[in-house]
């Protein structure tokens, strides 16, 4: 379906919500705890709103709805109504979003949702917008909340110098997953700190520990290439490939040599080496579109001079997990560290057309 007839009909389906008397905060209000009631159709439209109200180009539509989920979100007394409205902000939400939010980040049933949707608003207004708020948090997290917060920490690559003691702490941890999280972020922020820690976790006895670390350092000298520190990205890597060598392993190899010529040819400051799949592009379309599915996460980079573009990512549900937009000003890079391991499928489009493709995140 071409872009203006999804427009039309959600336009259709928003008038004719209106003509019935119903808004999306009576639809909100609806809202029940799964399992104790039917509240598909409130959850479709308000979908339907969410939708239309978030396109491009349509800043007021869009401020209205997230006002309406806003005040959904403080009226809720069940925690999984909130996480439902939490995910819906995430699709469209900006800076009227980020305090009420934050205040859910050391909640145990909805850290994760609140989150997720912070860093998809950081995406569209910078992650200095929502780093602090997401580092004062982790500071005081335990249990659960401490491994989403430290994921989230390493998302947006915060390398304040509490951050990174907080998580090598937080490295020490008996439990394997809190232990693998936190090295994952320091990896992920690429602070010379960690390079002791990093590197003592390829001494570990279990075969898939070691996997995990020699991942995990390579990223870690990805990052160090990054940040400008070449000589010593290209040591750690070296060291690697010749540990690599001497045990004949040669998956390895493979990767430390992909590493190695990827910090060749890093660019300093930028969050991503060279794109996996280069730029996708065809002469309708007016947006390049770059993206870099790395081993460990990865971003999308656009590059856009015919006015507004949207992009959408989801499941092979056709569940959406991430989306963003801008206005065709200028190139803009997106992450999708938070998105886990999988296979989506990814969907532009701007005023020539609409495209998609598959996108594999190892």
């Amino acid at each position: 379906m071409k872009a203006n007839a999804w427009i039309s009909l959600s336009a259709i389906a928003l008038v004719l919500g209106a003509a019935r008397g119903q808004t999306t905060a009576a639809y909100i209000g609806q809202l029940v705890k799964p399992g104790t009631g039917n509240d598909s159709k409130a959850r479709l439209e308000i979908r339907r709103v969410t939708n239309y109200g978030f396109r491009p180009g349509a800043e007021s539509e869009r401020s209205a709805q997230e006002t309406d989920l806003l005040a959904g979100l403080a009226k809720a007394s069940d925690w999984e109504v909130k996480a439902y409205l939490m995910d819906e902000i995430r699709y469209g939400g900006k800076s009227a979003s980020i305090v009420p939010l934050s205040g859910y980040l050391n909640d145990p049933n909805l850290c994760e949702p609140a989150a997720m949707a912070l860093l998809s608003i950081g995406v569209t207004e910078g992650s200095g917008a929502i780093l602090p708020l997401i580092r004062t948090a982790l500071i005081a997290s335990t249990g659960k909340c401490a491994a989403t917060l430290m994921r989230a920490a390493g998302s947006i690559r915060d390398n304040d110098p509490a951050t990174v003691d907080f998580l090598i702490g937080m490295a020490a941890n008996a439990d394997r997953g809190v232990h693998y999280v936190a090295l994952r972020g320091l990896a992920d922020i690429g602070d010379p700190k960690a390079r002791g820690i990093l590197a003592a976790a390829l001494k570990a006895t279990d075969a898939f520990d070691r996997s995990q670390a020699v991942d995990l350092n390579l990223l870690f000298a990805m990052r160090l290439a990054e940040r400008g520190s070449k000589a010593d990205a290209n040591a750690i890597a070296q060291d690697i490939r010749a540990s690599g060598a001497a045990g004949g392993l040669r998956n390895v190899v493979v990767h430390a040599d992909s590493t190695l010529e990827a910090i060749k040819n890093a660019v300093v400051s930028v969050n991503r080496a060279e794109s996996k799949y280069g730029t996708v592009r065809t002469d309708a379309m007016r947006t390049d579109i770059r993206v870099d599915s790395g081993i460990h996460g990865g971003s999308i980079r656009v590059t856009a001079t015919g006015g507004p573009y949207r992009v959408r990512i989801s499941d092979l549900r056709g569940r959406r997990v991430l989306g963003f937009q801008g206005d065709g000003s200028g190139a803009r890079e997106y992450s999708l560290g938070s998105l886990p391991m999988g296979i989506y499928r990814m969907s532009w489009e701007d005023a020539a057309g609409r495209q998609s493709r598959n996108l594999l995140l190892p």
